[in-house]
This record gives C-alpha cells, sequence and structure tokens, in this order.
C-alpha cells in the first residue's frame, strides 16, 4: 500500500460517480431558485474578458431615446442617444472541505474501500455549499447567517435568540460550524472578540417563530451582533469578494433607496418600480381564510406589468405557499417544472391569468 496512489486511482471513478448529473440533482433538491436561475457556465479566468477574477461582461442600457414625436422636427430636437453601463460580473470561490484519519486509509483494501469512506464527506460538502448558494441568492453579498436579539443568562447563557427578520437565515448554519460575529456587516468594524470564532453546537428553528442558536460559548457575542461563519467576515478590502450580489442587492425595499443611489453605477431611485429589480411589498393577511394574500401578490403582479415587467416566477416560504395552496383552495392549479438541469422537478402553483408559478423555498 506504500506505493500505491489510492487517490490518482480513485479519482477517475470520483468524476464519474460524481457527474454533472448527479451533482446537480444533490445541488438542487429543495432549493428551487438556486435550481431553476440560469447558469453561465462557460466563463473562464480573466483576460479575455479583463477581469482578472475571473468574469464576464454584462451590456446594459439604463434608459431609452428621447427623439420620439408625432413631427420629424421635434424628434429631432429632442434626439438623445441611450445610456449604456457595462458590468463585470464576478466569479465568487466557495471551499468545502473535511478529513480522513491516517488509520483508515492504512485499512482500505482498495478504491471501493476509499470510495465508500469519501461518499459521505463529499455529500456533505456538496449539501454546505449548496446551502450557502441558495442562501446568497437571497442575501445582499454581506454573507449574514443571522442577527442576535438577545441572548439567556445562567444554564442558558450561551442560547442566542436570532431577530424575526433573520430567524429563517439559521438554515444556512448547521451544526458544528464555526461562527464569529460582528457589530457590523460592511467590514468597518473587527470581529467581537471572537477572531477565532466559536462552534455551533444547537439549533431551533419554527416555522414562524424566531429561531435560536446554542454555542460553545458566547462570551463575546453581543445583542445586535451580526453572525457570520469563519472565514465569511473580514475587515479587509476584499469584503466584496466573499458573497455574490443576490436579491438582497438587486432589489431591496423601495422605502430604503433614497436619491442619488448607485447599484453598479445605476441610479435606482429615478424609476424604483422598473430599475429595483421590479420589488414589490406582499402584505400577509390579517385574518386566516380571507383570500387577502392571493389577492395582494395580483395587485403587485398587475404593479409588475404596468411597469414593464413579465414577471413568471414567485418564490415564497413553505408556510406562505401552503398559505397560497389554502386561499386558492380547488382553484388551485399545479404544475411541475423543470431546473436547468431538466432532470430535477419543483412542485408550483400556477396563477394562470398571469402566467406566474409560485415555488416553496425554504431559503
Amino acid at each position: 500500500m506504500a506505493n500505491f496512489d489510492l487517490l490518482g486511482a480513485a479519482e477517475p471513478l470520483m468524476k464519474r460517480y460524481y457527474n454533472d448529473g448527479r451533482v446537480y440533482s444533490m445541488a438542487y433538491k429543495n432549493r428551487p431558485l438556486l435550481g431553476m436561475i440560469p447558469k453561465k457556465t462557460g466563463v473562464v479566468g480573466g483576460s479575455p474578458f479583463g477581469n482578472a477574477r475571473g468574469g464576464y461582461q454584462v451590456a446594459l442600457t439604463t434608459d431609452e431615446i428621447a427623439g420620439e414625436s408625432a413631427r420629424f422636427g421635434s424628434a429631432v430636437t429632442a434626439r438623445d442617444g441611450t445610456s449604456h453601463i457595462v458590468w463585470d460580473m464576478n466569479r465568487v470561490k466557495r471551499y468545502a472541505t473535511s478529513t480522513i484519519d491516517g488509520e483508515t486509509v492504512d485499512a482500505m483494501t482498495g478504491v471501493g474501500a476509499f470510495m465508500e469512506a469519501t461518499r459521505p464527506l463529499m455529500t456533505s460538502g456538496i449539501n454546505q455549499i449548496s446551502n450557502s448558494l441558495s442562501l446568497m441568492l437571497y442575501g445582499d453579498a454581506t454573507g449574514v447567517r443571522g442577527q442576535v436579539a438577545s441572548k439567556g443568562t445562567g444554564a442558558t447563557a450561551n442560547v442566542l435568540t436570532l431577530t424575526a427578520a433573520s430567524s429563517y437565515l439559521a438554515r444556512g448554519l448547521g451544526l458544528k460550524r464555526t461562527i464569529v460575529s460582528s457589530t457590523d456587516t460592511g467590514g468597518s468594524a473587527a470581529p467581537d472578540g471572537e477572531s477565532t470564532g466559536t462552534k455551533i453546537t444547537g439549533i431551533s428553528i419554527n416555522p414562524g417563530g424566531q429561531a435560536t442558536v446554542t454555542v460553545a460559548s458566547a462570551t463575546n457575542i453581543s445583542a445586535g451582533d451580526y453572525i457570520f461563519l469563519l472565514g465569511d467576515y473580514t475587515t479587509s478590502s476584499d469584503v466584496a469578494n466573499v458573497c455574490f450580489d443576490g436579491l438582497g442587492s438587486w432589489g431591496p425595499a423601495p422605502a430604503g433607496v433614497g436619491a442619488g443611489d448607485s447599484f453598479k453605477g445605476v441610479n435606482r431611485s429615478v424609476w424604483k418600480e422598473k430599475l429595483l429589480m421590479l420589488h414589490q411589498t406582499i402584505p400577509v393577511q390579517s385574518t386566516a381564510g380571507d383570500g387577502s394574500f392571493v389577492r395582494n401578490i395580483r395587485e403587485a403582479l398587475a404593479v409588475q406589468t404596468a411597469n414593464e415587467g413579465s414577471p413568471d416566477a414567485i418564490f415564497v416560504s413553505p408556510e406562505r405557499w401552503a398559505q397560497i395552496e389554502s386561499d386558492l383552495a380547488n382553484n388551485a392549479r399545479y404544475n411541475m417544472e423543470m431546473a436547468t438541469d431538466g432532470k430535477t422537478g419543483f412542485k408550483t402553483i400556477s396563477f394562470a391569468s398571469a402566467g406566474v408559478n409560485v415555488y416553496a423555498d425554504p431559503w
């Protein structure tokens, strides 16, 4: 065994076992937005795109020509070109690692034993990275995994209760992982004395309630702190390269976007309904079964369509999906939509009149 290249012998088998179809299926399961969003798979490193980090460029038109009129002279007088901007879309790396102890390796009798030992580790790594990607798709590029609302005392001193608004983010923490906390999300403050981090030892997530996270030590964590995985928070200039921009960046709440807003060079405040990724706030019904949630969704779709949008999908939490299903009752129409791999399917409720499918996404 000393002269046998076990890893080299296993590599072809691992590539065959973890082929594209298998990896996509593992990554997309229970992650509809990750599965449905179009992929750019042909991007390679830097120089052809003028981007050393690897990526590609997207040219956008941010407004239309001004020279239009019933009179030719007026159209000529008012003429003006379109405004353009080029976005550099960067690649963001993500790693997952684990170990196999030496005694286990020495006891392996061949490639088959190596495959059996590594398969659960590989599966777990793909699962963890897929969770992070799903979380980032809805995030704001900060990498935040929750915000502490309060911490326990006495016997529960290491129990952290997350804010209601961030409780769903606890799904992206997972057990045993190391976290750090900071008073801000923008990389301007150092971690709160947790430079080496603390381990997560317990999580409780209840739909509709606030999540709690138990850690090995909460001595340096305070109410109001933001939680990050170790390595996802940095005070260096590289802070913007830790996570990619998700829907929290592309379509934040309109109320928080003021004059002079600039996202990748585009001032979205001049036409919020269109330039904020057609963001609409949909009130939750106050009386169960009154149908107001579905009605509010229809009205939001109408606003988007009026502002030149063509919505085709709505992603909601499983609880909201169940609410829509109950409101529509016998009028609910179900579809099975395929992910970009052409194999993984997601059950949807169809708003037939608007041509929109609703997906239940826990992220």
